[in-house]
């Protein structure tokens, strides 16, 4: 019996809007969805086409061992000192560069897997683990199974972890061979074998500096050597390592600074000071902050709200009016005082707002060791390293050079796609449409950029009806910019699908379909492979032609069996026919044989292979195929009164 279906529903599944898939779409797209899904309203798409009015770019590091971090929309990248792209954001990246390597991990709603990354953005070194600081002396601290140990950089545990997480990530370094290490919440030093020098004994600690390492039990602190030996007595209230040969310790309420050998040498006198950098020490009294030489004179006076060490020949300092800030318990608010008046100023800020305070009232200049204010048209953000300094202007941050040269970053389009696959893949995980909205602006200012990738995201989502809405005119001008790129044929698919259906902007052309579907067969594509199947079956856009379209689906039918069963079998069914017009008994049972294969408990299917079977003479094996039918489906012949072809063949010759 001829079982022969047309297949409209079979083709009707090419054009199906799919969900868009994580990062292919040659992959789990073929879920229905509707038209219409979250689409975006006229100001919407105008903040989408309007780039900067939905995302956030700015530089987010100073520069080490000459590169920095920038941000984009929360995901970071690398940029070098002419404000060039040298790594694509995609990373989240809490660290500088060290010794040519940087920990970053990628991912989304919590997904992460980190890696150490060089210079070129190629990953060294591959860990399971959650995080990990930065290499010093060629060891990196890295976190397993809630605990410290470090790796070298061709990453093996050269230390095992074994020592405590709480308190320890921004210590937990090698400095002069050694490194302070926490268990049980003691304190000590090991050696890069992994040997305990330092026995665990002090309830803190410090990394050494200068030779020596602050070290404190009970309430105390002093200063060890890399012996362990106690140098310095534990005597002081708070201490900070060694600057320039001098270091800061306090008691009761002052502060001051002493030499190597204990001695103080500048008064504690203050109530708060920072190390010495470069000759000079940010000091403060009664709210006022100055600077001091390490014979303790003041060479710049103390008349600032806030100051901060010097680098590279420049300190920052804060201008700001604000005299000191007060919290007033009974009232619970904050109030400050202004220096220039004197008088006491309420505000309507509460506790938690403290910050946002202070950063709407600081002005943080730099000045050079005369005091002298520099960059006036600029506020610092960060200290100067390496000839940059991080500054703010218009309130956006940018890198000005120690010449007062101002750059910022210039957004590179694979930083752009990169960051909106990555909020595309969260739009999936979450159907956040905000994060849709984010992705399709990075994607339309990647693709103006040039970038092929993007120019087919684009392309899809005109398509699906995702975001924007339907317009196949947009989606073909995207998808053919997108053409020059390899991704698995799906550019030619989905331009493909835009000329099989037509409407919205684009008219129907079935032979444009064809071509599209064509090359797209060419890289592999299995549903442009199955589309060819389509069209030569049923002659759109070519010549109808069974056996070509039997041999595109021998392409794609591997590839997805279970999706393609029915249709496999039933094409296989209607070759099998037209082998027998041709009265090729012998290709007609080797295709109802693969349709058989396809679709083995299809009754319909033995009753066409009987039909061969009985011309080919075999009439045993045929009495065999039609017990199989009845075993199969034994109300076969309720379906078929008249009985079917094969049934026929065989009553006459009387073998049933």
């Amino acid at each position: 019996m001829k079982k022969i279906f047309l297949l409209v529903i079979s083709f009707c599944w090419l054009f199906v809007k799919p969900i868009s898939s994580q990062t292919n779409y040659s992959t789990n797209n073929n879920v229905e969805q509707s038209s219409g899904t979250d689409i975006f309203t006229d100001k919407e798409l105008n903040e989408i086409f309007n780039y900067n009015s939905c995302h956030i770019i700015e530089v987010a590091s100073s520069f080490h061992e000459g590169l920095a971090r920038f941000s984009l929309d929360g995901y970071m990248g690398v940029i070098d000192k002419q404000g060039q792209v040298v790594i694509p954001a995609q990373y989240i990246i809490t660290d500088d560069f060290h010794e040519g390597l940087v920990y970053v991990w990628m991912g989304h709603l919590g997904e992460r897997k980190g890696m150490f990354i060089d210079r070129t953005g190629n990953k060294v070194i591959e860990t399971s683990s959650f995080s990990a600081g930065e290499f010093h002396e060629g060891l990196a601290c890295i976190e397993q199974e809630d605990s410290w140990g470090f790796i070298n950089k061709q990453g093996n545990m050269v230390i095992p972890c074994r020592y405590d997480l709480s308190g320890v990530y921004d210590k937990c370094y090698f400095s002069d061979g050694l490194a302070c290490v926490k268990r049980n919440n003691l304190w000590g030093f090991v050696n890069k074998q992994g040997q305990e020098v330092v026995s665990l004994k002090y309830d803190d600690a410090s990394p050494i500096s200068e030779g020596l390492a602050c070290v404190k039990k009970g309430e105390k602190w002093g200063f060890i050597n890399k012996q362990g030996q106690i140098v310095i007595p534990l005597e002081y209230d708070m201490v900070s390592p060694f600057s320039e040969g001098l270091a800061c310790v306090k008691k009761g309420e002052k502060w001051g600074f002493i030499n190597k050998q204990g001695q103080i040498v500048i008064p504690l006198e203050y109530d708060d000071v920072r190390s010495f950098s470069e000759g000079y020490a940010a000091v403060e009294k009664k709210n006022d902050w100055g600077y001091i030489d390490k014979s303790g004179r003041v060479v710049i006076p103390l008349k600032y709200f806030n100051a901060f060490p010097f680098s590279e020949g420049y300190a920052r300092v804060d201008l700001s009016d604000i005299k000191e800030l007060d919290h007033k318990e009974s009232k619970i608010f904050w109030c400050y005082t202004s220096r220039k008046t004197g008088k006491l100023v309420r505000t309507d800020y509460y506790l938690e707002n403290l910050l946002s305070l202070y950063s709407d009232k600081s002005d943080i200049r730099f000045i050079d060791k005369n005091g002298k204010i520099c960059f006036p048209n600029v506020q610092s953000e960060d200290s100067f390293h390496e000839g940059y300094a991080l500054v703010l202007k218009n309130k956006n941050k940018i890198f000005m050079s120690n010449k007062g040269e101002l750059f910022d970053v210039k957004i590179d389009a694979a930083s752009l796609y990169n960051v909106g696959m990555i909020q595309e893949n969260s739009y999936n995980s979450g159907s956040n449409k905000d994060y849709l909205k984010r992705a399709l602006s990075n994607y339309y200012k990647s693709a103006n950029l040039g970038n092929l990738s993007a120019c087919f995201k684009l392309g899809y989502y005109y398509y699906s009806g995702i975001g924007f809405r339907e317009n196949y005119a947009e989606a073909v001008k995207w998808l053919e910019k997108s053409l020059p790129i390899n991704n698995n044929g799906d550019n030619y698919r989905y331009l493909a699908y835009c000329y099989f259906s037509g409407g919205n902007g684009i008219e129907k052309n079935e032979s444009k379909a064809f071509n599209c579907f064509m090359e797209g067969a060419k890289t592999g594509n299995e549903y442009c492979e199955y589309g060819l199947a389509v069209c030569y079956r049923n002659g759109y856009g070519c010549q109808a032609d069974i056996e070509k379209a039997c041999k595109y689906l021998d392409l794609a039918y591997p590839k997805n069996k279970s999706f393609y069963a029915n249709v496999y079998s039933t094409y296989y069914n209607e070759l099998t026919y037209y082998y027998l017009k041709k009265k090729d008994n012998n290709n007609a049972l080797i295709s109802i044989e693969k349709a058989i294969a396809a679709s083995p408990n299809d009754a319909n299917l033995y009753d066409s292979k009987g039909e061969v079977l009985v011309n080919m003479g075999r009439v045993k094996e045929a009495v065999e195929i039609w017990h199989k039918i009845l075993n199969l489906e034994p109300r076969f012949l309720e379906y078929y009164p008249e009985g079917t072809e094969f049934y026929n063949q065989l009553k006459a010759k009387g073998l049933i």
